[in-house]
């Protein structure tokens, strides 16, 4: 994967945008507090009235794409805590996507067979990841876009695509950006450093185990691999597979209704 060159960054010299929908009081006064004590610069970009959840997500993060210069630079949600510190390990020379916060959740490849059972959505514990050293992973498929870095043209260059395709054909843009990740080096702490504030979630996501899904280490994954998930409707089974191209992708072994 890597060229050999190390890269490093440094959060508090990184452009940054954080989405907040307008009159978000609270969750503004805390971001505020959060990015101070972190000593991230950063601006508020307005996320969008007026639509349906799923298309003002895109919209919003389209917009804050937009606004944002040559990168590196970083995007943010404003329902986020940071336990820990903002330190970035060294990164491979050709890292395009860095995800600060990550999501136990994954999809399988967009492909007719799946989507037309399973629509567009995420698939808990099938985030799809490989070690690269104990801090990183290389992302195959994991949902979540709530924290991450943009670090290179290309990378800005396919997930601005992905926002386009997520507008275009209604998905969650988390999912089009997992969609995408095989087409650039998409790496992740292994770790999250950033992860959803459960005093700025509503009842359901409030709940200790959609909590652990962005608190939690991500899986790493290995082929041959088999791993159930749920979803409301189903009960679902994966086998990690080797694509032809030297990625990994999860292909269906079975699923059932959820009794």
């Amino acid at each position: 994967m890597s060229t050999g060159a190390v890269r490093r960054i440094d959060l508090t010299q990184v452009p940054a945008h954080v989405i907040s929908m307008p009159g978000q009081n609270r969750r503004q006064k805390l971001t505020r507090a959060l990015f101070e004590r972190l000593e991230i610069g950063f601006d508020f970009v307005d996320g969008i009235v007026g639509e349906r959840k799923i298309r003002a997500c895109a919209l919003a993060h389209a917009r804050a794409l937009a606004a944002a210069p040559a990168p590196p630079f970083a995007v943010f949600e404003d329902d986020l805590q940071c336990p820990g510190g903002i330190a970035v390990p060294p990164l491979p020379g050709d890292a395009d996507i860095l995800y600060l916060g990550t999501n136990t959740a994954g999809c399988f490849p967009n492909q007719r067979r799946y989507w037309s059972v399973f629509n567009h959505r995420s698939v808990g514990a099938f985030c799809l990841a490989q070690p690269v050293d104990d801090a990183l992973a290389r992302v195959w498929s994991m949902v979540g876009a709530h924290a991450y870095a943009v670090l290179s043209d290309r990378g800005a260059e396919v997930w601005r695509g992905a926002v386009e395709t997520a507008l275009r054909e209604g998905l969650p843009v988390d999912v089009a950006f997992a969609y995408v990740q095989p087409q650039v080096t998409a790496l992740a702490l292994r770790r999250p450093m950033f992860c959803e504030d459960p005093r700025l979630q509503g009842r359901a996501k409030r709940a200790p185990e959609r909590q652990a899904m962005t608190a939690d280490p991500i899986p790493m994954a290995a082929p041959g691999e088999r791993r159930r998930g749920l979803k409301s409707r189903w009960i679902i089974d994966g086998v990690v597979t080797r694509t032809g191209a030297g990625g990994l992708e999860w292909t269906l072994a079975d699923y059932a209704p959820r009794s």
